[in-house]
């Protein structure tokens, strides 16, 4: 068990057409708002009765194919050492969010 989770997308787009599609998707998956820094997007999910909430971090950044996306997702607490498979489940649930905006894109790796 770890407390982040990392995935890396491949999508067929320049980055200037990707950053702003990822910033509509992060909001829409986790119904706050993003902030950018840089080329890197950061929000928080909510905490809930369950839940601490979760750290979102998402990169894009150009390749030959044309953008990498990576979608890092934290627990908030440093202590927190199992997960129980939570982080697995968001980035499976931010996934649909991702291609909704996006479009097509091929996972290229999974931590």
């Amino acid at each position: 068990m770890a407390n982040k989770r990392t995935r890396i997308y491949e999508v067929q787009a320049h980055p200037q057409q990707v950053f702003p599609a990822v910033q509509n998707a992060l909001s829409a998956a986790t119904g706050t708002p993003s902030y950018a820094q840089g080329n890197v997007l950061r929000t928080s999910s909510r905490m809930s009765l369950f839940s601490w909430g979760e750290n979102y971090f998402v990169t894009v950044e150009g390749s030959p194919m044309g953008s990498l996306v990576t979608v890092e997702i934290k627990l908030p607490l440093p202590t927190q050492i199992i997960d129980f498979g939570i982080l697995n489940r968001r980035q499976d649930d931010f996934l649909p969010h991702l291609q909704q905006f996006v479009g097509h894109m091929r996972e290229v790796s999974r931590s």
